[in-house]
Order: structure tokens, then C-alpha cells, then sequence
């Protein structure tokens, strides 16, 4: 237990003054004489209340005493003999009642800090939670769109008219691997990267379509992670990806294709 965290959140002073609840005053007086630090907090409050409520006697100003003697200097007459003084006491209710007066002042006055600082943890620790729910939040919206794209993806690759292509790596590039999903009633074709490398700077992908023999540019791949679409091709025999400069070429550069798949 960190006592020294637990005596700073002011469970001594709402000891001391009597204002904890039954369960707080159980807990400190469990832990009392295991912590001889929590032991010394508690005497060294109740000494400070103490000094505090000796600190606060109210003393008569001193011009209180001259205007009373210069009152009373015409009742006295060097040849009379004075009468014996009156001693009145103050009653000690009187002083039980000052004191008190004087320990509830304090006491509404340490209960009025206590208060504001529980306020004060509390304000924080509603901010506190209330920027844990703010990010929650967020992810939580991340996720569903994550879920709604990827309903989206599979809904597309089951439809009956889907033809799925394979892509395969080349000789030397038998790591990479991709997959066309070719729609041949809509023409639509997409692509899912799977394992291509990340290009480097300056080049991009770029799918083409094997159309009677020849290359058709089926489109640039950009930076989708899933399944992106490209460009309507109406007839394939076979799809296959390069790696051009940025931007694409208008005729694939063999020496850097890396994928190949036939129909």
C-alpha cells in the first residue's frame, strides 16, 4: 500500500475532525499501528488544531485599558478607603463556548478545503474518463468501418459471375502473389494485393490485361491494403502486374513484372 499517497488524500484530516464515514475511520484505525508515519500524521494534525485554536485568543486592544482608567480616576478619593474590589468570574460556560466557537470555525474551514479537493479529483477524473470514452470511441468507429468494408469485399467475391485469378510470382519473384476478382457480366475488375513488396520511391504498380495477346492497361494499384477496384475490362485471357515508374507506363516493362496469372 502506498501510505504516503493514502495519508495526502486527506483521510487524516477528515479523521481527525470527525467528518470521515464509519467504513474510512475501520480503515485508518486498522492501519494505525501498522504504519507509524500514518500514526505521526494523525498527532501532528491534532497538534497543529491545537496551536491553531491557542493562536486565536483575542487580546483587548490597549486603548481599551487608558479610556477605562480615565473613566473611572473621578470615583476614587485619597481620604476614603476604598471598598473592596468586586472579582467577577466568567462563567466557564461562557469559555467552553468561545472555544468551541473558535474549533468549529476551524473545522468549517478545513471541511470547506477537504471538500474543494475531492472536487477537484473528481473534476479530473471525469476528464480523465471522459477522453477515454472520446478514444473508444474512435476505435470503435475504426473497427466498423474495417467490418463494413470488409462485408463489402466478401459480399463482391461471392457473387456467381466473380472469376477469381490468381496471380503467381515470376521466376525471381516467386515470393509475390496477388488476386484479381473479375466480374464478367458488370466488366468491373479488382485487386487484392496479398504479398506484392512495397515499391520503392518513385515507382508503382500497375495491373495490365492479357487481351488477345496483347497488354491492356487494366490500372495503377495505389496504396489499398484490401480489395481496391481498377479498370472495366470486357475480355481477358490472362492478368498479369509490372512495376512502372509513378504515374504508369502506356506498355508494360517485362523485366519488371512481377505476377502472372491466366484465365
Amino acid at each position: 500500500m502506498d501510505i504516503q499517497h493514502y495519508i495526502g488524500s486527506g483521510i487524516v484530516e477528515s479523521y481527525v475532525l470527525g467528518l470521515a464515514s464509519a467504513e474510512e475511520m475501520a480503515e485508518l484505525e486498522s492501519l494505525r499501528p501498522q504504519y507509524p508515519e500514518l500514526d505521526a500524521a494523525i498527532k501532528e494534525f491534532e497538534l497543529k488544531l491545537e496551536e491553531q485554536g491557542l493562536s486565536n485568543t483575542l487580546q483587548p486592544p490597549p486603548s481599551v485599558k487608558a479610556g477605562l482608567m480615565e473613566k473611572l480616576k473621578h470615583e476614587f478619593v485619597p481620604t476614603a478607603i476604598p471598598e473592596p474590589a468586586v472579582i467577577r468570574s466568567i462563567h466557564p460556560a461562557w469559555k467552553t463556548a468561545a472555544a468551541a466557537s473558535v474549533v468549529l470555525f476551524l473545522v468549517s474551514g478545513i471541511a470547506a478545503l477537504l471538500l474543494f479537493n475531492k472536487y477537484n479529483r473528481l473534476s479530473a477524473d471525469y476528464a480523465t474518463l471522459q477522453t477515454n470514452y472520446t478514444e473508444l470511441e474512435k476505435q470503435t468507429e475504426a473497427e466498423r468501418q474495417k467490418y463494413n468494408t470488409l462485408y463489402a469485399d466478401i459480399q463482391l467475391i461471392q457473387d456467381s459471375s466473380v472469376r477469381v485469378i490468381k496471380m503467381k510470382g515470376v521466376a525471381g519473384k516467386e515470393n509475390s502473389f496477388a488476386t484479381v476478382y473479375w466480374n464478367t457480366r458488370t466488366s468491373d475488375v479488382y485487386l487484392h494485393p496479398d504479398l506484392l513488396p512495397k515499391p520503392a520511391a518513385g515507382k508503382q504498380y500497375q495491373l495490365w490485361a492479357i487481351v488477345d495477346g496483347k497488354p491492356v492497361d487494366a490500372g495503377l494499384i495505389g496504396s489499398c491494403t484490401n480489395i481496391c477496384k481498377l479498370k472495366n475490362i470486357r475480355s481477358a485471357q490472362a492478368f498479369a502486374i509490372t512495376l512502372e515508374k509513378e504515374g504508369g507506363s502506356p506498355t508494360p516493362t517485362l523485366s519488371e513484372m512481377y505476377v502472372l496469372g491466366s484465365i
